[in-house]
């Protein structure tokens, strides 16, 4: 597992990727998409970033960290005090290099236990051409070889027909010189006969003797030539006759080699296929496992002793996040719509006035039965430091405290209600309750009473100003 840097597969729907390592400033970190740096990313927060554009589904992307190696990020000075800060920037720099070299050597070729150079199953790309029998060789080069041997091989057949016809014609040479050998010896043979019947003409036979035995000399010499020029003809093909068999040899085994090479080649392209689509799978498993620990993380956030206004990334909380409120050993959820938190259980003190409201249960539920009647007092009667002037309805009771006095409205104004210090009294034993003596008296108009005695045996004097007028006293 790679210490500074995190590569993932795009998926084309989604440009947001983690910074999984730590780092010291956000100018050290670089993101590669295919290999090509993407210059213009920004950070979400101090551990995501958005790529400028949609990577494109397969796409690799790299996250890479790269801490300056150039220059100190801390210079102590003589009698400087020393803060946790500097010094941990300090070491961080020295780890973080190391870090980032241990992921640089282990991103290069290593030798196995045979002490073999390991490719671990990936191409090697600038290689040179090779120049030593055991250097190694790139596929253009071995396809050259192989098309240049063939070629070297239908060159060497080409020599050994040009070789064979040469051969053909020098044996024809050889023969018309051996005709021409034969028919110069059939003449010295007549020019002799010729000196011995013609004594006379033995000076003029003896020349002819001798212009035929040089003839026959060169004849001689020609056939030699002619033979000569055949055993090197014959020389020349056997020559190319070995030659066109050593390049057919060598044109069938760079076949043959470029036949292995390409099985090879095929062989290793289909294990990198299928150990891209198992890495390709990995990846995809590894995205779906984090973005679920990433969602599960934003909706329960852990054990906090306050309300958090932030999710643990630092992003905006979400409807239905959780948390466990430790100052009050409570779960609390969170309401988006009215941006609080909720309480899931009570608190002991609001536990005890649960159990309360169970204890007296019965009565809450008559009050409920006769919540009308309850609603209909609480419309009806107030108590306020002056009179009501809204919601009014004829019968309504307010109690004032500022006049000490309890008031009741008539349909258009308050009406206070005074102490009753008069006795009932009832008139008739017949009479179901008591009434005001004063109330049961009817009288006409011009009709006075006047109350005598008040507090002992009172009496009542009717007055009338004019005796003419009746009046009747109702009893009873």
């Amino acid at each position: 597992m790679a210490l500074s840097y995190v590569t993932y597969t795009a998926n084309g729907s989604t440009n947001q990727f983690d910074i999984t390592f730590s780092y010291i400033d956000r100018t050290h970190i670089k993101v590669f998409v295919d290999n090509v740096e993407d210059t213009s990313f920004t950070f979400i927060n101090d551990t995501r970033i958005q790529t400028s554009s949609m990577p494109a589904n397969a796409a690799v992307v790299k996250i890479d960290r790269d801490t300056p190696t150039s220059a100190r990020l801390v210079d102590f000075q003589d009698g400087s005090v020393l803060t946790e800060t500097d010094l941990d920037k300090s070491a961080n720099q020295n780890f973080f290099i190391s870090q980032e070299t241990v992921d640089e050597v282990a991103d290069k070729l290593g030798l196995d236990n045979s002490n073999l150079w390991d490719a671990d199953n990936k191409r090697i790309i600038n290689l040179a051409t090779p120049t030593s029998a055991n250097d190694a060789a790139t596929k253009d080069y071995i396809d050259t070889q192989t098309t240049s041997a063939a070629t070297s091989a239908t060159n060497s057949a080409n020599s050994a027909t040009a070789a064979a016809s040469s051969a053909t014609s020098a044996a024809s040479s050889a023969t018309s010189a051996t005709s021409s050998a034969s028919t110069a010896t059939t003449k010295a043979s007549e020019a002799s006969t010729s000196a011995t019947n013609a004594a006379s003409s033995a000076t003029a036979a003896a020349s002819s003797a001798s212009t035929a035995s040089g003839h026959a000399s060169t004849a001689t010499t020609k056939a030699s030539e002619a033979s000569t020029s055949a055993s090197n003809a014959s020389t020349s093909a056997s020559t190319a006759s070995t030659q066109a068999t050593n390049a057919a040899s060598s044109a069938t085994a760079a076949a043959s080699s470029a036949s292995s090479a390409a099985t090879a080649q095929t062989a290793s392209e289909t294990a990198k296929t299928a150990a891209e689509t198992a890495q390709t799978a990995a990846e995809t498993a590894k995205t779906a496992a984090e973005t679920a620990l990433d969602t599960f993380d934003d909706k329960f956030l852990g054990s906090k002793s306050s309300n958090p206004s932030v999710d643990n990334d630092g992003a905006a909380l979400t409807d239905g996040a959780l948390y466990f409120d430790t100052t009050n050993n409570v779960m609390k959820v969170y309401d988006l719509g009215n941006t609080a938190w909720k309480q899931l259980t009570p608190t002991s003190s609001e536990q005890t006035n649960i159990d309360a409201a169970v204890t007296n249960a019965s009565n809450i539920n008559i009050v409920a039965s006769n919540i009308s009647g309850v609603n209909s007092f609480a419309d009806r009667y107030r108590v306020a430091s002056s009179d009501p002037s809204t919601s009014l309805d004829e019968g309504d009771l307010v109690y004032n405290s500022t006049d000490n006095q309890v008031k009741f409205y008539n349909g258009s104004s308050w009406v206070a209600i005074s102490a009753d210090t008069d006795v009932k009294t009832k008139v008739s034993s017949n009479d179901t309750t008591a009434g005001f003596l004063n109330g049961k008296l009817v009288a006409g108009s011009n009709v006075t009473f006047t109350e005598n005695s008040d507090g002992g045996n009172e009496t009542l004097t009717i007055t009338s100003a004019d005796n003419s007028i009746p009046f009747s006293i109702a009893l009873g």
